[in-house]
């Protein structure tokens, strides 16, 4: 549905905004109020389900190329450890089959020969033209399975970063509250509160999700959004509780530059264009 989002018209796509923004924000509500004691549960809870969930998935595709590697190496039955680098540096040495044993070329066939009633045994030297193209084939698979595996490496360490470095998560969302001006020296401890207490891991992993396939505009509008709803809880949550007042920040000026976000739709249709 994001993606669906960046076609539309401006009604239409703030229309789309605010029901992304507004399901995104009461599915993260329903997950911090969650009152069930299951395993699942805490981790709803806790708000990093669907992080761990994702890392997990990738762990598991790593666990299964390293599975392929080293099911490829045992297959190929040699005493490589490394078998790609040890194939490249024997042609690089000039070493043939002949020394390594590796896909032989010729080979020694023992066929029969019936002739008038009676089998000739012979045994002649026999091309093996398909071990050329066998070497290839297996050579470019060592070479993929490997870099499969160091891509799903850098690729899980780059989402732990991204999912679980708190300056990560703060200079992400913070990036997108500065270009509607939602975001000022008073509002940094607000912040903090929105992405540890509202947001928290699955909040930023699902804006991070959307940024990445349906792009950085949508993404500002239903960041902000996000703040506007959060915003608008906190508000109401002082006015009921009689102790200490709302913090500076949403009291501040720039809590009433939300209300003019959907004058920002035409920048966007200018930016478009």
């Amino acid at each position: 549905m994001s993606q669906d989002v960046s076609n539309m018209q401006s009604d239409k796509r703030k229309d789309s905004v605010a029901i992304v923004a507004t399901h995104i924000y009461d599915s993260l509500k329903t997950q911090r109020n969650l009152i069930r004691h299951s395993p699942i549960s805490l981790l709803l809870r806790k708000g990093f389900y669907l992080t761990l969930l994702y890392m997990l998935v990738k762990f598991i595709y790593l666990l299964q190329a390293i599975t392929q590697f080293v099911l490829l190496n045992s297959f190929l039955g040699t005493d490589y450890t490394f078998w790609g680098f040890e194939i490249l540096r024997d042609l690089a040495n000039g070493r043939e089959w002949q020394e390594s044993g590796h896909f032989p070329r010729v080979t020694m066939c023992d066929f029969d020969v019936r002739v008038l009633g009676n089998k000739h045994r012979h045994t002649v030297q026999c091309v093996l033209m398909i071990n050329m193209f066998n070497e290839k084939v297996y050579l470019f698979l060592w070479w993929w399975i490997l870099l499969v595996i160091v891509a799903t490496i850098a690729s899980l360490i780059y989402w732990y970063c991204m999912s679980f470095l708190e300056t990560q998560q703060y200079s992400f969302i913070a990036q997108y509250l500065r270009v509607y001006g939602l975001l000022d020296g008073q509002a940094h401890n607000v912040l903090e509160h929105f992405i540890n207490r509202c947001l928290r891991k699955d909040g930023i992993f699902i804006l991070r999700i959307i940024a990445a396939n349906a792009g950085d505009l949508i993404t500002t509008d239903i960041v902000a959004a996000l703040w506007k709803n959060y915003l608008d809880d906190e508000k109401k949550r002082a006015v009921l509780s009689p102790s200490p007042p709302p913090p500076p920040a949403l009291t501040h000026p720039m809590a009433s530059k939300l209300d003019e976000i959907d004058a920002a739709d035409s920048f966007h249709e200018e930016f478009l264009h």
